[in-house]
């Protein structure tokens, strides 16, 4: 049968499933219940036979409540109440009526509670329950959640940032390593059950986080402060309300929204890094805004050297024009050595709230961090027996030691306003300000080794100096409207605006060619280059869902549902340039060794030596430009990506034990871009394609136990940065990194199968097995491209798809509270993933890229009168593919595994929190391995983080 039928087929057995049932179930209760009408604020409800849980969970959902039941409640002579109109209040008392239990109202949850805990107390003790939930850090399975508006099904992990703080931890990763399965790289980019970020999906306020740099797809966690986030969740099982490259799983980041009372909070932490803080570090040329975070023009591009880019290069111009650009362009090309200070965090948070029937109000958050960090790096990359001078060389691979400096300062706003009319209408409005910038200072001594591993006379000092700014601004306007009490809508609309500058960004090579020589500055391409890179993009997504709670009576049997249904769309209009250039020298200039020896290469191409034509001696002013202006080549480019979507989902109870969800969503993508030289030409469409994607889950609960199956079917899109044939330059493995316009996407099957038990008040258990299988797997690669751009080592980059891949594993948890005396408890954490996999690629076979073989963690917690808290985490992860070779004499790049310990102390004082943490304490080596060879080894160095949190 072919594809397109099959797919059509597909399409109206589930379109049927999902829209029958909801339908049937209207029919045979519309006469009832159109007839019967309850006044407004009660429910008819025909409830189950036997079981007593199941009964007060009808309840809580036809009055759209979370409930949290106590364990022990218990009702040994139940018998359904008759089904009549009934408010909330007479529901659960008429069924707790001679339990021994109670229940009090927080907020949209209810709680079962012990009924001889008195009035009084009640508030109290509801706080204190709550609290007890929200600091497991788990979503316990006597939670049932089916809040409208967000993504269905149970997440595997939520957390709130005030747990992470009593918890010692300050950023997002740190809360993410909590979940099984997942593990983050350098605190930024999160691997979820062996598949990296292009497998995922990071939602804030249900708007997609876009990429922030050129060459990534990927948001950088550490970019989003913990003070402007609400809550965190991670679904690693998803379904057909969520996005369709959500692979691996979807992080949804909630910010705060109208707060119950007002208040303000200071947050202030003072950060140490031994051999980052206080320190001799390398910097570039500081300009007098750059403190703030903010360039202050100084690295410019020239205007009429950004005025000739466009319009055919430094050709265009006259001698003149050209000895003038040149000038500028050069500025301070030094690298200093100077001193650090200390690291710091400092967050300012404040909400106020008004209003009974119609609540107004807002927040207003304010985030400063100033971080510095410093690796002391060796590393190794392979050579291709060409050297820089273009002449044959004779090294087999090169050895080199860096010295990296960093200083980063992030300014972070986050302001929201919100009205909420009688519980019913929520309507609110974001504004997110996110900037970054990070100044780069790093020197690299290189030294040629032959195959025995032993010095020849090739070797150079490597230069970076890098500033690079990064802002994200969002808009967003929301609502939640309950336009019937079954009947829900939700919508977003957000407009984002990110941007990527890295001005003058220097690259020159000072070289030795014999061992009694000194080093001098190289006048060749790749040698001294001078670039100015940029990135805008604008992106528009909108979102809308309306989901309807229904019920359905056969016979005896009552059965109640959600039918969801909604569309996505997401725009993206991306433009930059990538603009390079370097001098070559005229004449016999270059002769003078005295003049090439000099550390600073201002110092070398001063104005009297810099020439505007090749008629005379000295250095001229060279650009790296595309010999053609059709096709996919040049230096400017734009692409526009439209992703639409729209989905429908049935959430069924099949009893009150048995719960059924099968859902279907249609998603196309569309991506179409161009670069030129001088003149644009119409887009050319790089990606088009549709997919139908099916989804179901069949869970069955008992009381605190629960085992589920779930099957779903995503996609992969590639991203612009992997379609476009620009060349980025990456600092972290100096790679040269170009996209690939015959990428395909990648069509994944994912199945999994959990049970969740607790076989007793203090303990739960988890236990799971994954599977996926990948058509046609996108994977970063080394390629040897030497004919073409005469590189001197391995060291470009690109992307390719794949035969086939497979990944499967298993995951287990376990949380155990124990409490040892009166008011003392220890909570046990803890979290393990094996995971395999396989790909295929014409004959070989091999481990997916990004996939660790295993992902453990595990977490002790000591509380202490609820005021003193000790927490100790131990992570590790197994042996990971981190980039693959399509060369056989290249080999794959492999990160070995390393041991991870965090420890802290918090300490309450009424209002005022105080907590001391100490991160990576065991500072073990990161290695990176490639063949006999450390492709990259350094140590990250201890972190000591003294923090202070008052509430006012």
């Amino acid at each position: 049968m072919p594809v397109v039928c099959r797919n059509r087929l597909t399409f109206v057995f589930l379109f049927s499933v999902l829209w029958l049932a909801p339908l049937y179930a209207a029919n045979v209760q519309a006469a009832a219940f159109n007839k019967r009408g309850c006044p407004s604020g009660e429910e008819k409800i025909r409830l189950a036979n036997t079981d007593f849980q199941g009964a007060l969970l009808q309840v809580a959902r036809q009055f759209e409540y979370l409930i949290a039941i106590h364990e022990n409640v218990q009702q040994p002579h139940y018998h359904p109440p008759l089904a009549q109109c009934r408010s909330l209040h007479e529901w659960l008392t008429l069924l707790l009526d001679g339990s021994g239990f109670s229940y009090r109202l927080l907020k949209d949850t209810i709680l079962i509670v012990p009924a001889d805990s008195g009035t009084a107390a009640s508030a109290s003790q509801a706080g204190s329950y709550m609290e007890e939930i929200i600091v497991s850090g788990e979503a316990p399975s006597y939670i049932y959640q089916r809040r409208p508006g967000i993504i269905s099904g149970d997440a595997g992990f939520t957390m709130n940032p005030d747990t992470l703080r009593r918890s010692g931890m300050y950023q997002l990763s740190n809360a993410l390593e909590l979940a099984s399965g997942v593990k983050v790289e350098d605190n930024r980019y999160a691997i979820i059950r062996g598949m990296t970020g292009r497998y995922q999906s990071i939602r804030l306020n249900g708007g997609e986080l876009p990429g922030l740099d050129p060459n990534g797809q990927s948001f950088p966690l550490d970019f989003i402060p913990l003070g402007i986030v609400n809550s965190i969740d991670l679904h690693k099982s998803v379904y057909a309300d969520a996005p369709g490259s959500a692979s691996a799983g979807v992080v949804s980041l909630n910010t705060v929204q109208l707060p119950d009372n007002d208040y303000v909070r200071l947050s202030a932490s003072v950060i140490n890094r031994p051999g980052a803080n206080y320190a001799e570090v390398l910097q570039g040329h500081q300009g007098t805004s750059d403190h703030y975070g903010f360039d202050d023009g100084s690295r410019d591009i020239p205007a009429e050297l950004r005025l000739s880019a466009g319009n055919g290069g430094l050709n265009t111009l006259t001698a003149a024009q050209r000895k003038a650009s040149a000038e500028a362009a050069v500025g301070d090309m030094g690298l200093y050595k100077s001193n650090s200070y200390h690291s710091s965090d400092l967050s300012f948070t404040t909400g106020l709230a008004g209003g009974d029937n119609i609540r107004t109000g807002g927040t207003l958050t304010l985030n400063l961090r100033d971080r510095w960090q410093q690796s002391f790096i060796d590393s190794t990359v392979y050579s291709t027996g060409v050297g820089y001078s273009g002449s044959s060389a004779s090294f087999h691979h090169e050895d080199s030691e860096h010295q990296r400096s960093e200083h980063t300062l992030d300014l972070n706003a986050l302001a929201t306003l919100g009205t909420e009319l009688n519980r019913n209408h929520y309507l609110g409005f974001n504004t997110l300000f996110l900037h970054q910038a990070t100044s780069h200072g790093e020197l690299i001594r290189t030294q040629a080794k032959n195959e025995d591993n032993l010095p020849v006379d090739s070797a150079y000092q490597r230069n970076l100096v890098t500033w690079t700014e990064r802002q994200l601004k969002q808009y967003q306007l929301y609502g939640n409207h309950h336009i019937t009490p079954s009947t829900h809508l939700n919508w977003q609309i957000s407009a984002y605006k990110n941007s990527y500058n890295s001005p003058h960004k220097l690259d020159y090579r000072y070289f030795s060619l014999a061992s009694d020589a000194g080093f001098s500055l190289q006048t060749k391409p790749g040698t001294n280059d001078i670039s100015w890179q940029r990135m805008d993009q604008h992106t528009f997504n909108t979102g809308i869902h309306f989901d309807h709670l229904y019920s359905l009576s056969l016979r005896e049997t009552h059965f109640t549902g959600t039918i969801k249904f909604g569309t996505e769309s997401s725009i993206k209009k991306r433009t930059g340039y990538l603009l390079n250039y370097w001098f070559e020298d005229i004449g016999n200039i270059a002769d003078d060794s005295q003049l090439m020896q000099q550390r600073n290469p201002s110092d070398i191409f001063t104005p009297d030596r810099i020439i505007g034509d090749n008629n005379s001696n000295g250095f001229l002013l060279m650009e790296n430009m595309s010999s053609g202006d059709t096709g996919l080549s040049g230096r400017f480019y734009q692409a526009r990506q439209y992703n639409g979507a729209a989905y429908l989902l049935n959430d069924f109870d099949l009893s009150p034990n048995w719960r059924f969800i099968a859902g279907l969503r249609r998603e196309r993508n569309t991506i179409r871009a161009d670069l030129w030289e001088q003149q644009t030409e119409p887009l050319y469409t790089l990606e088009n394609t549709t997919r139908w994607l099916p989804s179901f889950s069949l869970e069955h609960r008992y009381r605190s136990d629960s085992i589920r199956f779930n099957y779903s079917q995503t996609i992969v899109w590639p991203g612009i940065n992997e379609l476009l044939p620009v060349v980025y330059q990456d600092l972290d493995t100096r790679a040269q990194t170009i996209g690939n316009p015959e990428l395909k996407s990648s069509d994944v099957h994912n199945l999994d199968i959990s049970w969740q038990w607790q076989p007793a008040d203090d303990l739960r258990l988890y236990s799971g097995v994954f599977m996926k299988r990948i058509r046609h797997p996108i994977e970063g690669i080394f390629v040897d491209n030497n004919k073409e751009n005469n590189q001197a080592t391995h060291s470009n980059y690109t992307f390719h798809n794949a035969d086939f891949a497979a990944v499967r594993g298993i995951e287990m948890e376990a949380d155990y509270s124990l409490n040892l005396a009166d008011e003392h408890r220890l909570n046990i954490l803890g979290r393990y993933a094996g995971i395999r996999s396989i790909t295929k690629n014409d004959d070989e076979t091999r481990t997916l890229q990004g996939q660790p073989r295993y992902i453990s963690a595990i977490r002790l917690q000591y509380n202490l009168y609820s005021q003193h808290a000790f927490n100790l985490m131990y992570k590790r992860s197994g042996t990971q593919l981190y980039i693959t070779s399509n060369s056989t004499d290249l080999p794959p790049v492999y990160q070995q595994p390393r041991h991870e310990l965090d420890i802290s102390y918090s300490a309450s004082i009424r209002d005022t929190r105080i907590s001391l943490a100490v991160n990576n304490v065991l500072n073990t080596e990161h290695q990176y391995t490639q063949g006999v060879y450390d492709y990259l080894r350094y140590y990250s160095g201890r972190v000591w983080r003294l923090s202070m949190d008052v509430l006012l």
